[in-house]
């Protein structure tokens, strides 16, 4: 089966190499990045390497990319469901070959150390990946395995739902936030994202600013970033009228925050959206 818009590659279908996976499948060279995502488009070439070797799952490239990354950033929604499949039933597969019995947990199949929460060497888990290359249909499917992923921090303190509201993606916003969790009390202080918030509305993204605030306790709406700015502060100064109205319904008290560069977040009428000091 070959995924929507894939095909055999350069180096050819299984078929074509006698039926065998090659001692070196493709998804694994060391090629750049988009040629190497670009590829992942053969199902079959996948379940044919994997069916010779399993540990081919959890391989990295130069990168620290596992071939479920790549599949995640190219979009190709065949190969990720198949390597999603088989990430599922990994923690099985290693206590079987161990002699140990396990059980994926229905909430959360995964674990911290199987393939659907590696992270490569920007600390991106195949989620980060699907969600910043805007990969919804991926990131969805990810979700529904790993369903506790979406708050999984990188070396940049940025979550798949950070980069997911910054980029308008409203599904993965929803499906993350459906998911019983603790929201953030507090941002860290060396975070310049701030939440997921301040990312919606740096991203313009109307509908997802409203989501955020449905779901969103109404004290931590003011959270502020490393530079001391809540969300307020952003839509000023992005001059986004609707996003202003939105926050100042929800916190009125928005208004008279002030951040460490004098900005005031914006008053009414015809004023500008934003004054310095």
């Amino acid at each position: 089966m070959v995924a929507p818009g894939g095909g055999a590659g350069a180096r050819g279908k299984p078929e074509e190499a006698g039926g065998r996976a090659p001692r070196h499948p493709w998804f694994l060279q060391d090629a750049p990045g988009e040629r190497r995502a670009a590829e992942l488009g053969h199902a079959g070439f996948v379940e044919a390497a994997l069916g010779v070797d399993g540990k081919l799952l959890v391989s990295r490239n130069a990168d620290g990319d596992t071939p479920l990354h790549l599949a995640a950033r190219a979009g190709k929604v065949d190969v990720a469901d198949l390597l999603i499949g088989h990430a599922w039933a990994w923690p099985m597969e290693q206590a079987a070959q161990n002699g140990q019995t396990a059980e994926p947990s229905p909430s959360s199949p995964g674990t911290a150390h199987g393939p659907l929460l590696m992270a490569n060497k920007a600390g991106d888990t195949p989620l980060h990946e699907a969600v910043k290359h805007g990969r919804s249909a991926v990131a969805l499917k990810l979700l529904d395995a790993e369903p506790g992923s979406g708050h999984a921090l990188n070396v940049k303190q940025q979550t798949p739902l950070h980069i997911a509201a910054r980029e308008g993606l409203y599904k993965v916003v929803i499906k993350i936030n459906s998911q019983p969790w603790v929201h953030e009390s507090s941002v860290p202080s060396d975070s310049v994202s701030g939440s997921a918030l301040h990312q919606a509305v740096l991203g313009g993204h109307v509908r997802v600013v409203e989501i955020l605030l449905d779901m969103t306790p109404r004290e931590q709406i003011g959270l502020t970033n490393s530079s001391e700015n809540n969300a307020l502060h952003y839509a000023a100064q992005k001059n986004n009228a609707r996003v202003v109205e939105l926050l100042l319904n929800r916190k009125v008290d928005l208004a008279y925050k002030r951040s460490p560069r004098c900005t005031w977040p914006p008053t009414t009428g015809r004023q500008r959206p934003w004054r310095s000091c």
